[in-house]
């Protein structure tokens, strides 16, 4: 069985159905190949009549039984947009914006917010107007999970349920009933304040909810006015709250990110602190369901390859957790390797264990490029520990300060401890060549079930082409012996893509 970063084993790793490419024997050194597939393409024919004309780069998953839920616009139809469900054998409609909807009144209008994919084949989507989100599989009828979505952001589990926010409750659905997690004006667990403003619906799949809340009456006033939580309807949990210790007792929380809780009840968070000097004074955090207390990662810590981890812009508040416990996040590096004052990372902390991904300035699999920049946000991690990232890249003779003509932007899958390169911009794909790429990320607040990576080392990403018409593509690394090469789209001559059929 394969082995990802975190021990945790995983069926096969080659999907079935994919059509595997032949050896491409040459002098790079690599992991082995990627087998990919095309879901939709602009112009291909909607299962629901019309044809695609945008897909969104951002609005569709993948789940473990490699079936891939996406967003598209129609043309050719009196539709405008829909979302749909592929699987290796067709594709089924779920919803289109002019079909009657549960419950009522009216129909379906503009699709809103992330798209969600469970492991039971289950989409979860939002439309405006109504705020609504509603749940389906594209073979039983559409139902409406949960009501009165401010945000266009809510969370979504395994057992088909949908949490939603509006500042002032959260609420869990599950397509017969609501349940209340939390309400202003309740007293916090302890009965230290009492909750003004409450956010988030990042949800594990026992249905409890993580949020942030902003905290009034406390007894520290100011000083602890924000904490995270997480609740299921019955209980309450507090997590942490502004003013309370770091777990190694350097410092105090002095502002709080999102909570990320896992299927274990493990909340992980990043957060700024005050009480400790300039260069340590944010870091990345989990406790467990026991309480338990860890840091994961802090500025002024030893980078695996060297320097150190600082912040900088986007790089150490985005962050993925997974289901094994792990972080994935991305950093700035103080390093002086090569004169350089400043690289980024990417890393992953098991209970504050460092292990080094990537970092600018070093050799992409392709000894011809470097990377030149890691993309903060754009990352999708699974509970294996395999990573799929967007990176910037450009020839080898380039440095990070100094980056020639011909940069690239291009997508990596890290699996096995080794870097797949599964695309970049300038590859041929359908007469076209690439010039856009995105993979649906796990950063943020909303849940891993939309997510573009699953654990099965699959990967969905989308494309964007230089004539205009958007791909939505399923990739997949394929084990071989050191020696044969890795290889993205730009190998065309060898590379087998096949189109799904569409039923």
């Amino acid at each position: 069985m394969a082995m990802g970063l975190g021990g945790a084993q995983r069926p096969a790793f080659l999907s079935v159905g994919l059509l595997v490419m032949p050896l491409l024997a040459t002098a790079q050194t690599a992991f082995g190949q990627v087998s990919q597939h095309i879901v939709a393409a602009t112009g291909d024919a909607a299962p629901g009549g019309g044809r695609y004309g945008d897909l969104s780069g951002f609005r569709y998953a993948i789940n473990d039984s490699g079936q891939v839920a996406f967003w598209a616009t129609l043309v050719d139809t009196d539709a405008q947009s829909a979302i749909l469900r592929s699987d290796e054998a067709s594709t089924f409609e779920i919803a289109r914006n002019v079909q009657q909807a549960p419950g009522g009144p009216g129909t379906f209008s503009e699709f809103a917010g992330p798209l969600y994919l469970n492991n039971a084949g289950q989409a979860a989507f939002a439309t405006s107007p109504g705020r609504n989100v509603y749940r389906g599989d594209g073979a039983t009828p559409v139902v409406r999970v949960a009501s009165s979505l401010i945000y266009d952001r809510y969370g979504f589990n395994a057992l088909g349920q949908a949490a939603t926010y509006t500042g002032e409750t959260i609420k869990r659905g599950n397509g017969q009933s609501a349940t209340t997690i939390v309400n202003v004006g309740q007293q916090t667990p302890g009965g230290a304040g009492t909750f003004y403003g409450v956010f988030g619906a990042w949800m594990n799949d026992a249905g409890r909810v993580s949020f942030f809340a902003t905290i009034t009456d406390a007894p520290g006033g100011n000083e602890e006015n924000e904490g995270l939580y997480h609740g299921d309807g019955t209980t309450l949990v507090e997590v942490t709250r502004e003013g309370r210790a770091t777990p190694s007792g350097v410092g105090v929380y002095a502002s709080l990110l999102h909570g990320q809780i896992n299927n274990a009840g493990r909340t992980a968070f990043g957060a700024l602190l005050r009480g400790t000097n300039t260069a340590s004074d944010w870091g990345l955090f989990a406790v467990d369901a026991d309480g338990t207390a860890h840091e994961l990662a802090r500025t002024g810590q030893a980078a695996p390859g060297g320097g150190s981890l600082v912040y900088a812009s986007a790089h150490l508040n985005s962050y993925s957790h997974n289901n094994a416990g792990q972080m994935a996040f991305t950093a700035a590096i103080s390093s002086s390797v090569g004169g350089n004052p400043q690289q980024h990372g990417l890393f992953v902390s098991d209970n504050g264990a460092l292990t080094e991904v990537v970092r600018s300035g070093s050799l992409t699999p392709d000894p011809t490029r470097r990377f030149t920049g890691i993309g903060a946000g754009s990352m999708a991690f699974n509970d294996v520990g395999d990573i799929a990232f967007l990176a910037s890249i450009a020839r080898s003779d380039a440095t990070v300060w100094n980056v020639p003509p011909d940069t690239r932007s291009a997508l990596y899958l890290y699996t096995e401890g080794a870097l797949v390169e599964v695309a970049r911009t300038g590859d041929p794909l359908l007469g076209s060549t690439i010039n856009f790429l995105t993979v649906a990320p796990t950063v943020g607040s909303i849940g891993d079930e939309s997510s573009g990576l699953n654990d099965q080392g699959q990967l969905a990403y989308y494309a964007r082409l230089a004539d205009g018409r958007s791909v939505l593509l399923m990739a997949t690394a394929v084990p071989e012996p050191t020696g044969i090469a890795v290889v993205g789209i730009s190998a065309a001559a060898t590379l087998l893509v096949r189109r799904r059929r569409k039923s």
